[in-house]
This record gives C-alpha cells, structure tokens and sequence, in this order.
C-alpha cells in the first residue's frame, strides 16, 4: 500500500454510490418538475363544451341522472375580466325541483381557439332530462356549457398529481441523499482501517493530524 496516502480506488464502497445516489436526487428533481407539469396541463385543459350561446340566447341541454358526484354541468364566461359573472345572470328550467346556479368555487381559466374562458358556475339538478339555460347581460357575452368535473373532482384530480409528485420527490431526496451520506461515512471509515493496518496501530492514534499521514512532496530521501 502506498506509505504517502491511500489510493481512493482502494476504498470501499466504491465512488460508483455516489453515482448512484447523485442519480437519485437528480430524478427526484425531474420528477418533481414532471407532476407540476403534469398538474398545470391538468389544470389548463380545455372543457369539451356541449353547447355555446350569447347573451338573450336559450340553450337546451339533455341532462343525465345526477347519480356522479364527480361530474356536473358548468357554465363558462367568455372575456370575465370585463365581463364578470354574477349570481343571477343565469336561470335553468327543467324536470324536478327548480333547478339552479351556484357560484363554482374551482378557478379554471382556458383558451380555447383564441377565446379566453373561464368557469363561472355550477348548475344544480335533481332529475335527467331537456334542460334549458339562457343568461341575461348588458354587454355580448358569449357562455359555453360543459359536463365535466365537479368543483370537488377537480381541485382532487390536481391535488393528487401535485401530492403524488411531492411524495416521491421527498422519499427519492432522502433515499438519494442518505446513500450519498452513507457512502461517504463508509468511505471515511475504511480510510482509517486501512491507515491503521498500514501503520500497525489499530488501537492507538493515527499518525498526522485528523488520522493521515502527515503530507508529503515525495518519497523521503535516499
């Protein structure tokens, strides 16, 4: 063995678990960058819209059971910075009880085709059937109905892509991490058995300071 210090190929574990915990974390980090992707499209996908009316128009819908928590019928705004919806501007006929609006608590704003939207409100109905909507406003505003997620299903659908991702990033850093942290306590400790077997003093103190050989230019003179 070399009296001047020690050979890092020498040390076990080998350099390769820094690789491999390097690795680790760096996945981690595409991971993470992955599900905020994957939850921001999530978030901006476009609704299929079933049908698209102006102010003073009078849609028909046919409306399923209600028996799908997860999907409701939603009405969107077209422009809502300069034209905001407000409770009221909207009305729903059909079979059942009145069927009504309530102000939907997602926030969901989309292009589509060059048209800005956003979710507005969610229409309540009890029973399936031909429903009809039509909305009143000042200005031509244009508004879309879509069945698609509920309010509940949406902000879930998101939250668990976003969960997901922060799971495993956390659980990937501390796997990733703690093999690098363990690799160089193993490396460090097997640095010292072999400066101990070298010098032949596995009980009392290592020569130079910290456990290594004091450094040195070169083999000592002959």
């Amino acid at each position: 063995m070399p009296p001047y210090g020690i050979d890092p190929r020498y040390l076990r574990p080998g350099r390769r678990w820094y690789w491999a915990g390097s690795g680790i974390i760096v996945f981690a980090f595409v991971l993470a960058v992955g599900g905020c992707g994957a939850g921001l499209l999530q978030a901006m996908s476009s609704p299929e819209f079933n049908s698209q009316f102006t102010a003073g128009d009078e849609v028909e819908f046919e409306a399923p059971a209600p028996t799908d928590p997860d999907q409701a019928w939603v009405l969107y705004v077209d422009t809502p910075a300069a034209n905001p919806y407000e409770a009221g501007d909207c009305t729903v006929t059909g079979p059942g009880d009145p069927p009504g609006l309530t102000e939907s608590s997602y926030t969901h704003e989309v292009d589509v085709h060059g048209t800005y939207w956003e979710r507005a409100a969610i229409v309540q109905l009890d029973q399936a059937g031909t429903h009809t909507i039509s909305c009143s406003s000042d200005d031509a505003v244009t508004y879309a109905i879509a069945y698609a997620d509920s309010d509940s299903a949406a902000t879930r659908s998101v939250g668990m892509v976003l969960g997901v991702s922060l799971i495993l990033f956390t659980a990937l850093i501390a796997v990733g991490g703690t093999t690098v942290i363990v690799t160089a306590a193993r490396r460090r400790k097997h640095h010292r058995q072999l400066l101990q077997q070298y010098y032949g003093s596995a009980a009392g103190p290592s020569p130079g300071q910290g456990g290594y050989p004091p450094p040195s230019a070169g083999p000592p003179a002959a």
